[in-house]
């Protein structure tokens, strides 16, 4: 039986390898935001720059949007 996989030339990469081994720091958007889901430029502008920026001096920044869901009485997550 041939192992076609093995004779296929496919290359594995160990994904762990390519993850930053210094600590991330994290930006969530949702913060800026007005209700945590509307980008109104004028404050949105504002609010960056009244940012205190130097604590990610030299830091890797994990920037990312993580709303609230709106739950439902039955304790589920809805939409």
């Amino acid at each position: 039986m041939v192992n076609r996989v093995a004779s296929s030339g496919l290359v594995t990469l160990k994904l762990e390898e390519f993850f930053p081994k210094e600590e991330m720091a994290s930006f969530d958007l949702k913060d800026y935001l007005f209700m945590g889901l509307i980008l109104k430029e004028k404050d949105f502008r504002e609010a960056l720059t009244n940012h205190d920026w130097a604590q990610y001096m030299m830091a890797k920044i994990l920037l990312f949007f993580a709303p609230q869901m709106p739950s439902s009485p039955y304790g589920r997550t809805c939409w």
